[in-house]
């Protein structure tokens, strides 16, 4: 049994190097073949279930290695606490893997094909693990096909889960071919192999007619001004830094405006207090704009909502260049522990003084709309940071009529180009299944902006300072999708639950 778990360990490592720091994306039509493997040779569902928690332990303590520096720098949390809760973080997310792996034992008794049935437990799996409380949808597989552009156009379709599907199928094929060849001959497993490359060269076609649509012309253009001032953590929400950031953030808006900026984006909470407390922000932002009425600009900020005493919105405030305001967004998707209410966490002994370091900006609470903004003549959809990495928030709003995206992020605490890069990465799918383009400014991270069919188009790296006016071409329609695309998960659940549920035949003997 060692020795299974040690191989699932390894399984687990070989899984990681499809995303970032390696980033080898390549690997992903193979990555979850040494588990497969595994699996297969797994006789009994709890041994089945070992072998998938070992393989998502491992496969997520390397993935996001970077929570410790994380919770050390950027959270100034001491190594003692830091380790063990990030350990924790890691455990949490990767007890779903332990279901996949007792259901793939059990599958393989099934009447429905293992690579039909395994693929859809595997979206499901994946599914669960975002739907947990305070669960992220965070590298999931689907995501290695960032640098495929062809592979990417897949998720205008059925999003990242129908990519999910369509590389655990290749994988399911080749393991079924491995498994062939071991009993029956080198070439019992020829048609195996043959089925894996025709899905792979039909996506791969399939996509580039999908890439092709791409040059036709846009309903129209907005010219959006991208200021990134690249503010370390240890220099913001400090009282003897507060004015030079802002004016740091004023200058370049100007410098935006001059060139022709319709709408001027900065990063989240780039304004590091409440703007009614410094009620001449308004007039500043105006001169800024050099005092034209029909430009904007959406500035992060801690907003407390008319009649409210209490916690804050963590916003996206929009000022026109009269200074008159022309709406506000307010994060819905709360950062857990440093956003959310703790009152009955913090009232277990020994828990206050852990997560100290989490609760030093203001207490928020979440906002209810996912209205867009009106940012001149074009909607505008917000995802405030790691909001962008859930394909319903980005979808909802293009539904409520957004014609361009954008992603507001202060990426400064994350104390790793690792995660910065994974956010990239993820966020890159919100356009390809909205149809949208997604402008992103980030604050220590990547700045710049994505097209619909997902490539991106960096204007500023994590801490180059500066702005960038950029012509982002508008599309209208859906993509299939928004449609009902975005559904495929519970077609995957349906078609599980009758492969779970078939009459079961004798466990097959291991390879």
């Amino acid at each position: 049994m060692f020795a299974r778990l040690a191989r699932a360990a390894l399984a687990g490592a070989f899984f990681s190097v499809c995303f970032p720091p390696l980033d080898w994306t390549a690997v992903a039509v193979v990555a979850l073949v040494p588990l497969l493997w595994e699996l297969a040779r797994c006789q009994r569902l709890l041994e089945g279930a070992a072998v998938g928690l070992v393989f998502g332990v491992v496969f997520g303590l390397l993935a996001t290695f970077w929570l410790v520096p994380t919770l050390r720098h950027g959270f100034d949390m001491p190594l003692r606490h830091a380790l063990p809760f990030a350990v924790a973080i890691v455990g949490y997310h990767a007890w779903p893997y332990a279901l996949f792996g007792g259901l793939a034992v059990w599958l393989r008794r099934g009447r429905l094909p293992c690579v039909v049935s395994i693929p859809c437990a595997f979206v499901c799996v994946e599914l669960l693990r975002n739907g947990l409380p305070n669960g992220v949808p965070w590298l999931l597989l689907g995501h290695a096909g960032h640098a495929w552009p062809t592979w990417l156009q897949w998720a205008a379709v059925g999003g990242v889960p129908a990519l999910s599907f369509v590389l655990v199928f290749i994988n399911a094929c080749l393991v079924e071919a491995g498994r062939a060849a071991n009993q029956r001959g080198p070439w019992a497993g020829a048609r195996w192999v043959a089925v894996a490359a025709g899905v792979a060269l039909a996506v791969s076609g399939a996509g580039a007619i999908a890439l092709r649509a791409e040059a036709a012309a846009p309903s129209a253009h907005l010219r959006v001004g991208i200021v990134h001032a690249a503010i370390p953590q240890s220099e913001r929400w400090q009282a003897a830094t507060r004015r030079t950031n802002l004016e740091r953030h004023l200058e370049l808006t100007q410098r935006a405006a001059e060139g022709g900026a319709e709408v001027v984006v900065w990063s989240e909470t780039s304004v590091e207090f409440v703007p009614g407390d410094l009620p001449e922000l308004a007039a500043e932002l105006a001169g800024a704009l050099d005092g034209d009425a029909h430009r904007r600009v959406i500035a992060g900020a801690p907003i407390r909502l008319p009649g409210e005493e209490g916690p804050v919105v963590n916003a996206a405030w929009m000022v026109d260049g009269s200074g008159a305001e022309r709406g506000l967004y307010a994060k819905q998707h709360l950062l857990p522990i440093a956003e959310t209410d703790l009152a009955r966490l913090l009232a277990v002994p020994g828990v206050r003084r852990v997560l100290r370091p989490f609760l030093s900006g203001p207490p928020y609470r979440a906002g209810d709309s996912v209205d867009p903004l009106d940012a001149g003549p074009q909607a505008v959809g917000v995802l405030v940071c790691f909001e962008a990495v859930y394909p319903e928030a980005a979808r909802r709003r293009a539904e409520a009529g957004a014609r361009w995206l954008l992603n507001s992020s202060n990426e400064s605490h994350l104390a790793s180009a690792v995660a910065v890069r994974q956010h990239l990465v993820i966020s890159i799918f919100r356009a390809v299944e909205t149809g949208r383009s997604l402008v992103r400014v980030a604050n220590r991270g990547h700045s710049g902006w994505v097209s619909p069919a997902g490539r991106f188009h960096q204007t500023h790296a994590p801490g180059e300072a500066g702005s960038t006016v950029v012509r982002i071409p508008l599309y209208d329609g859906a993509t299939p999708y928004a449609r009902g695309g975005f559904a495929w998960p519970l077609c995957a659940a349906v078609l599980l639950l009758v492969a779970v549920l078939l009459p079961a035949r004798k466990a097959p003997a291991p390879p």
